[in-house]
């Protein structure tokens, strides 16, 4: 990689520190070294990245306003993000849909956990796309009408987040 397309790199790599990206994802995406992200981390924010690693899939599906939060935050991420034919998550779409999922939830009851009032973090937003473009989970219709995730490959069971007289489903593919 030249300097000017290391330059353009760290700077797509600010905005994502500023956003809160963990280390490895923001490396990922701009092909930085992770110690030279590390320590740009530190000169931006003036700490340490936080270390530990990403929440699984199944984890984030664990109450009825998590698979709420996430099924807004993927339809808004769907809508926002260009097709693409390989497996990659575009985090420039990703911090759009986010930002946008932040401002739908600001205020709404029940979604005044994390620092835009939801319970998803940038972080856990780039699991969710992550498992939606390599197929790991799927967006369908529920029979209500409601928008649902589908996650047989993960052998997930769950409720549809809007009706209850459904009972437990095990969601198709």
């Amino acid at each position: 990689m030249n300097r000017l397309e290391q330059s353009k790199q760290t700077i797509r790599a600010a905005k994502y520190i500023q956003h809160g990206l963990k280390t490895n994802l923001i490396a990922l995406d701009t092909n930085l070294p992770v110690k030279y992200v590390r320590d740009l981390i530190r000169d931006i924010t003036g700490k340490s990245p936080t270390s530990g690693q990403l929440v699984e899939v199944p984890r984030l599906f664990k109450s009825k306003r998590s698979i709420m939060a996430s099924v807004l935050l993927l339809v808004t991420y769907q809508k926002i993000a260009p097709k693409q034919n390989n497996a990659t998550v575009n985090l420039d779409a990703l911090i759009m849909a986010f930002d946008c999922y932040c401002k739908q939830t600001s205020g709404l009851l029940g979604f005044e956990s994390n620092q835009c009032g939801n319970p998803l973090s940038i972080n856990d937003a780039w699991v969710l796309a992550n498992a939606l473009s390599t197929e790991q989970i799927e967006l369908s219709f529920c029979r209500c009408g409601c928008v649902v995730i589908i996650a047989d490959k993960l052998d997930t069971y769950m409720n549809c987040p809007f009706c209850y007289h459904l009972g437990k489903l095990k969601l198709r593919s």
